[in-house]
């Protein structure tokens, strides 16, 4: 049970990093003048549904 717990706080907190990483990216596209911008968060997005 405290192996379990352990686990899901470990994943708990692996999501929130990975989700503070695609806001900081995100805000970092969006000041760029990139033309793959919608490309790239199709990218990013499309690799978070597929971990989740």
């Amino acid at each position: 049970m405290a192996n379990d717990a352990a686990g899901r706080e470990n994943h708990d907190k692996a999501a929130l990093n990975l989700m503070k990483t695609i806001v900081l990216i995100d805000l970092a596209d969006r000041r760029s003048s990139s033309t793959n911008r919608s490309d790239f968060r199709k990218l990013m997005f499309g690799l978070i549904g597929s971990r989740l």
